[in-house]
């Protein structure tokens, strides 16, 4: 089974997050009357001695770091199932819990990224070394895929995966979010527009590639044989040094955010501090005030403010845990589905044949035709709603495109 955390839960969050920061900024710029009741503050003034500032240019260079590493990721991952099969002749059910394997420790890692960025060395240091290794990873897949190159094909195969996944994973959360660094106080718009763009990159970085990696697999000829898996590996590879020439190239402007600590480790200890002091029957206080919520038990080793921030937190994953159910079904496009579509016929037309590892094309053709409408048309509906009513749109907007 699955348990997948993937990029669109990032884009959720920041949805929650800006529609928080929303109601606390409008909360707070609401000066009181005699009888308590708010009064808007009037922005006119505000907005006119605020200068607008520009878009960061150099964000460009973020993006079509994305786009490329999307581009070798999921090129990677459409040939993958079928490689197992024809390389390997491993059975179906083998493939598929090798392949899920890969996915998981994919989207186990993100958390691992995460915590040395935020603790350690930063996002950008940790985009590159672990772009480093992706990229060994995805170059030791090609050579393992030729049988002259010498290289054991299945452990020097799976050791490259296994490098793939940790890359691919380790900077997945920080991409995106040192993207939204380069933004500042101000450009909330801006920021926006950023990571609509972000996402529709993924989508036609994974669109491109799914579509061409499987005909290089099939349709091209390489070492005496008909297909070549080692072009079809080489080509991300190729595409992944791209997007780290890129993502260089964009060093002297990039701005860098001071390291916030391990939030995610203070968070756990947060909670297993109060977990513990609860079930040992501590009686804990603060200023004197007897324990209202279970967290508050962890109050004599953090502070106040820390625990109403994790308070907030809890809600919020709440929202989380519908989330494994349906990627335990969808990620199976590129396991069984693909199988199940080797198994068919896939001729269109007399001259065009659709190849089983591209039926994994749909999702990011559809979301990104979907990306447009709900950026400049949906989405501003949305925001005219109550805060209930848009989390709960937002929701149902990231599930159109996959239906």
């Amino acid at each position: 089974m699955l348990f997948p955390f993937p990029t669109r839960v990032c884009f959720l969050t920041e949805y929650l997050r800006k529609e928080l920061d929303r109601i606390s900024n409008k909360a707070s710029n609401m000066p009181t009357t005699s009888n308590g009741r708010g009064v808007e503050r009037s922005s006119t003034s505000e907005s006119l001695v605020k200068p607008k500032l520009k878009y960061p240019f150099y964000i460009i260079f973020i993006l079509g770091n994305e786009l490329c590493e999307r581009f070798a990721f999921y090129g990677m991952k459409a040939v993958l199932t079928l490689y197992f099969l024809e390389a390997f002749f491993w059975t179906e059910s083998r493939a598929t819990l090798i392949y899920h394997v890969f996915l998981i420790t994919s989207y186990f890692t993100p958390i691992l990224g995460a915590m040395l960025a935020d603790g350690y060395i930063g996002k950008f240091s940790t985009i590159f070394l672990l772009s480093l290794v992706y990229i060994g990873g995805l170059v030791l897949m090609t050579l393992s895929s030729i049988p002259s190159i010498g290289l054991s094909p299945v452990s020097g195969f799976l050791s490259g995966l296994f490098l793939v996944a940790l890359g691919t994973g380790g900077i997945k959360p920080c991409v995106v979010s040192y993207g939204g660094d380069q933004f500042r106080e101000g450009q909330e718009r801006q920021r926006e527009s950023f990571f609509s763009v972000f996402y529709f990159c993924i989508n036609a970085g994974s669109l491109v590639s799914t579509f061409v990696t499987p005909i290089l697999r099939s349709d091209v000829s390489c070492l005496g044989k008909e297909g070549c898996y080692p072009a079809a590996f080489g080509l991300p590879a190729a595409l992944l040094s791209l997007s780290i020439v890129l993502f260089l190239l964009g060093r002297p402007f990039y701005r860098n955010v001071p390291l916030t600590g391990n939030i995610l480790g203070r968070v756990v200890m947060c909670v297993s501090h109060a977990v513990y002091n609860r079930f040992r029957g501590r009686n804990t206080t603060h200023n004197g005030q007897k324990n209202q919520h279970w967290l508050d038990y962890a109050s004599d080793k953090f502070e106040k403010s820390f625990v109403n921030d994790v308070k907030q937190i809890m809600p919020v994953l709440k929202m989380f845990l519908p989330l494994p159910i349906f990627w335990t079904l969808f990620d199976q496009k590129g396991s069984r589905w693909t199988l199940q579509a080797n198994k068919m016929d896939g001729r269109i037309t007399d001259n065009f044949y659709w190849k089983p590892d591209q039926v994994q094309i749909f999702n990011p053709g559809m979301t990104d035709f979907a990306v447009p409408y709900f950026v400049h048309t949906a989405h501003h509906s949305v925001l005219r709603r109550s805060p209930d009513s848009y989390l709960g749109t937002v929701l149902r907007n990231d599930r159109f495109p996959h239906t």
